[in-house]
């Protein structure tokens, strides 16, 4: 949470029990633990402007995902800082989804609410199996989860504990918290894990304004003792925030397709997440990542680099599942909005305002010049979404064509039309589309591979590409995004173009763009996610809504010398049909 807000939670926490009856009356249609939605519960998912396969809120506001943890059944269990009152942060809740692969999600009724001991601000869970912490009954075992949050009253942040025994769907608050007081107004967002090397709970928190993180270990989760600080204070950023520490899988190769396969990892690393408010040009909000080695008490960074892991806009406290063993791909999820204008957005047309970005399947690789490098791609789509558009290509140059479901035919040099708005299985809630540059060598000269997503009544346009890199500019291809063509909303802060310089290896024949387009949100990830991804939230005019949204798919490339251009688009079907289980 931001120091800037505080005051404003503050006051906002004095209307605490008007809301609190509005709230749960917003609920009363949750499922309760393990029982799929009522479809009553789902009414307000068709909107236009909600994203139909990423989560959001059923209604309020929703900001940080919170609590990540995979239960004994195997259930992702995702919490959420959440406002179920109001279209604005405040009143802070955590909300609480379920799902078995994460993309069909089930809200469930809150976690975890303010009750006269603090708002209940971002944090994290665990299961504690072998009950260390006492806290629960004997024989309980696979059932014990512990959260771990930030209580935010009088102007004070602790960190406080509760516990539930019956999975993670209710909570019961430690009678004895805070367990971690350092009497300050800007301590915050504990992320747990079990140190199994050390057999020791670490905590990671940070003191936000002082920029530095920092690790305590227990072994009960109740008595925690500091272990050392970490910061790169000076560096950017003014704040930091929503920190974690996790253990992942490094990848021998971060190209090949199959990255996470058990042939091509080669030990592990460890990844220092973080959040970081003022970050120009990115605005309030972005994540840092640095890679790392970790001994049970101190983080040592292999070196000194910022390496940030999104080019967009709207990227921001990140979090991993907790319980994946150390040596697969770990899980995160990042929050996609931005705090300049989130509490603007024109989602509250829907009754919601939050949404999260795709999971992310996530590792270390050495990539082109030996730096180390976050590789994280979307977590697989469930194939009962795909759908195909089979849609009838046309083009101002006859040997060009487009993909439609998985076939795949090339476009070099050419300009292709897709009008999706004739496909069989409209409305499609979303795209993938996946532009690949192929048999590029030192013969490439140069050029570029756009795509443009049109409301052509309204001609609004969400636009993007991929500029070539080629010995003339050091091998160093582009990436790009433009959504100010789209009508649906604008402000100061909401800044209309992004691009990220992409080294390419010259010993590489190929360069491959994944495009995930959802109502109100794009994502890009280059060669299977190495690197940063691009996310930004769009918006469309009431007038396209009314016309039925984007409706036709432009595509268009150019090479010079060596290489052709390839490109394959499917539709998504939306996680809130049944057609798509």
């Amino acid at each position: 949470m931001l120091h800037g807000l505080i005051c404003s939670l503050l006051v906002q926490w004095l209307l605490f029990s008007v809301k609190q009856a509005v709230a749960e009356t917003a609920l009363s249609n949750s499922p309760v633990p393990g029982e799929t939605a009522p479809p009553e519960a789902l009414d307000n998912y068709g909107s236009a402007y909600r994203p139909q396969i990423h989560w959001s809120p059923p209604v309020g506001f929703m900001n940080d995902p919170n609590g990540l943890f995979i239960d004994a059944s195997g259930i992702w269990h995702l919490y959420f800082q959440y406002n179920p009152a109001e279209l604005s942060v405040g009143n802070q809740h955590w909300g609480h989804a379920i799902s078995q692969d994460l993309y069909h999600w089930v809200p469930q009724k809150n976690a975890i609410s303010p009750e006269g001991d603090g708002l209940i601000f971002s944090g994290s869970a665990a299961r504690d199996v072998n009950n260390t912490s006492g806290l629960f009954p004997v024989g309980n075992g696979s059932n014990n989860v512990l959260a771990f949050y930030t209580s935010a009253l009088s102007g004070l942040q602790t960190q406080d504990v509760a516990y539930s025994t019956d999975g993670g769907y209710t909570f019961t608050k430690y009678a004895k918290n805070p367990v971690l007081n350092y009497h300050s107004p800007d301590f915050r967002d504990p992320k747990v894990f079990w140190h199994r090397e050390t057999s020791k709970w670490v905590m990671t928190v940070a003191f936000a304004v002082d920029r530095l993180i920092a690790f305590f270990t227990s072994s009960d989760t109740i008595d925690w003792a500091p272990a050392s600080n970490f910061s790169l204070a000076g560096e950017i950023g003014v704040i930091y925030e929503c920190p974690n520490l996790v253990e992942v899988p490094v990848l021998k190769d971060g190209y090949t397709e199959d990255k996470f396969a058990r042939s091509n990892i080669d030990g592990t690393a460890w990844l220092l997440l973080f959040s970081l408010v003022a970050v120009a040009p990115l605005g309030d909000s972005v994540n840092q990542y640095i890679p790392g080695s970790f001994n049970g008490t101190h983080f040592e960074a292999f070196d000194e680099e910022i390496r940030l892991t999104d080019w967009g806009q709207d990227n921001y406290a990140a979090q991993f599942w907790d319980g994946i063993p150390p040596d697969q791909g770990q899980v995160m999820i990042p929050w996609a909005s931005n705090w300049q204008y989130t509490n603007d957005v024109p989602t509250d047309v829907a009754g919601f305002r939050g949404v999260l970005g795709l999971p992310r399947i996530t590792g270390l690789a050495h990539t082109y010049g030996g730096k180390w490098t976050m590789i994280s791609r979307p977590y697989p789509f469930p194939s009962s979404l795909f759908t195909n558009l089979d849609p009838s290509p046309s083009s101002n140059d006859s040997n060009s064509s487009i993909t439609v479901a998985a076939t795949t035919r090339v476009i070099t040099n050419a300009t292709s039309h897709v009008d999706i708005s004739t496909a069989p299985a409209l409305p499609v809630s979303a795209f993938t589309l996946k532009l690949k540059a192929a048999s590029l060598s030192n013969r490439t000269l140069g050029g570029n591979m756009n795509f443009t997503f049109t409301i052509t009544s309204t001609a609004e346009s969400l636009r993007g590409g991929y500029v070539l890199g080629c010995n003339d500019n050091g091998n160093v291809g582009t990436v790009w995004l433009d959504r100010s063509g789209m009508k649906g909303y604008s402000s100061t802060h909401f800044t209309a173009h992004f691009s990220h310089s992409y080294p390419q290896d010259p010993n590489r024949s190929s360069i491959e763009v994944l495009v995930v387009v959802d109502r109100a949100i794009i994502e890009v990830f280059l060669d299977g996610g190495v690197g940063a991804s691009g996310t930004a939230v769009w918006f469309q005019s009431h007038e396209a809504v009314l016309a039925g949204g984007i409706d036709l798919l432009q595509l268009s490339s150019r090479v010079e010398g060596e290489g052709d251009v390839q490109a394959e688009i499917q539709g998504l079907k939306s996680v809130w049909t049944e057609e798509s289980l």
